[in-house]
C-alpha cells in the first residue's frame, strides 16, 4: 500500500524507481528483482546504479491470528529482510547516499502517555520486533551511510489497510467500537506519509529517528465514530469487550486494545507542515477518495 503510492509519487518527481520482490519481472514501468531472506538470495544487479533504499518490507500484522508461526512470519520478514539489505550492501560496498528505515510506533509499547522518539522500547511482542528490526537498520550507519529510521502510525489510505477493516461492518450497520474504546491511536493519512517519506530520501538533514504520525492521535471510539458519522451510519451496537477480542485474535487482540500515542513534534519542528492533521478531516477524505476509485 505505501509502497505502491511512495512509488508513484517518486516517479512524478522523476526518480527511477525499483523494487525488490519474490518474483523477478516489470510492473508498471517498475523492474522487480527477486530476493527471498529466507535463503539469503538477494540479485545483486538491484543495486548497479541505486543511490536510495527504503525498506518498507514487512508481513501485514493485522492479518491472521498471532500464532508462534505467525509471529515468527511478523519477525522474520522484517527483521532477516533488513539484515539481508545490509550485508548486501556491505558485501557490494555500495556508495548510497541514503538508507530509509521503517519501524513502528509499536516500538513504544502499550502506553496511553505521549511518548517521543528517546522513550525506551516497551516490553511486548511488537516492540521486540521493532527494537531488532531498528537495531539491524543502525548497520547501515556502521558502514557510514546516512540513515533514516521512521516509525510509522496506522496508515489512512483508501486502498486498503485500518479505514477499509473498520468501515466495512460500519457500512453494514453492525460497526462496534472495541474494547473500552479509549485506547490511543497514532494515525498518519498516506498523502503525509509519502511525502514525509521523500522528504526522508531528499533531506540529507533528515536522519536518526523520526515518529511519522498526524499531531492529533485519537482514541479508537472517536475514529469509528468519525467513521460513522462520514458514512451516516449509526453504532448501535455494544463495545466489544476485551474478552471477546481475546477469542477472535488471540494474540493479536492485545495489539486492538493497546495505545499507541506518539508524538509528531520533533517532525514538525524539521519544518514539515502535515496537509490532514484533522481527524475527521483526514478520514473524510480517504472515504471520499475511496468512493470514487
Amino acid at each position: 500500500m505505501v509502497g505502491t503510492a511512495l512509488t508513484g509519487q517518486l516517479q512524478q518527481l522523476g526518480y527511477k524507481v525499483a523494487h525488490l520482490g519474490r518474483e523477478a519481472g516489470r510492473h508498471g514501468g517498475v523492474i522487480t528483482y527477486k530476493w527471498d531472506y529466507k535463503t539469503g538470495y538477494l540479485d545483486e544487479n538491484a543495486f548497479d546504479g541505486m543511490h536510495y533504499v527504503v525498506n518498507l518490507v514487512g508481513a501485514n500484522v493485522g492479518e491472521g491470528r498471532w500464532t508462534e508461526a505467525r509471529k515468527k512470519v511478523l519477525y522474520d520478514s522484517r527483521v532477516k529482510t533488513t539484515r539481508l539489505l545490509a550485508d548486501t550492501v556491505k558485501k557490494l560496498n555500495v556508495p548510497l547516499k541514503k538508507v530509509v528505515s521503517t519501524s513502528a510506533v509499536g516500538y513504544y509499547g502499550n502506553t496511553i502517555v505521549l511518548v517521543d522518539e528517546d522513550t525506551p522500547a516497551g516490553n511486548d511482542f511488537l516492540s521486540k520486533l521493532c527494537l531488532d528490526w531498528e537495531n539491524e537498520a543502525k548497520r547501515f550507519e556502521q558502514m557510514n551511510i546516512p540513515l533514516a529510521i521512521t516509525r510509522f502510525g496506522i496508515v489512512f489510505s483508501e486502498t486498503g489497510g485500518f479505514i477499509e477493516q473498520v468501515s466495512k461492518p460500519v457500512k453494514m450497520g453492525v460497526g462496534a467500537i472495541l474494547g473500552t474504546g479509549q485506547q490511543m491511536i497514532s494515525w498518519i493519512h498516506i498523502d503525509d506519509l509519502t511525502s514525509l517519506l521523500t522528504r526522508a530520501i531528499t533531506d540529507p538533514s533528515l536522519t536518526g529517528i523520526y515518529n511519522f504520525v498526524s499531531p492529533q492521535p485519537a482514541s479508537n471510539e472517536a475514529i469509528t465514530r468519525s467513521i460513522a458519522r462520514t458514512l451516516h451510519k449509526p453504532l448501535w451496537l455494544p463495545k466489544v469487550p476485551a474478552f471477546a477480542l481475546k477469542l477472535l485474535f488471540g494474540d493479536m487482540s492485545y495489539e486492538l486494545l493497546a495505545s499507541h500515542n506518539a508524538s509528531a513534534k520533533k517532525i514538525m519542528e524539521a519544518g514539515y507542515t502535515f496537509k490532514h492533521p484533522d481527524l475527521d478531516e483526514a478520514i473524510a477524505e480517504v472515504l471520499k477518495n475511496k468512493a470514487s476509485t
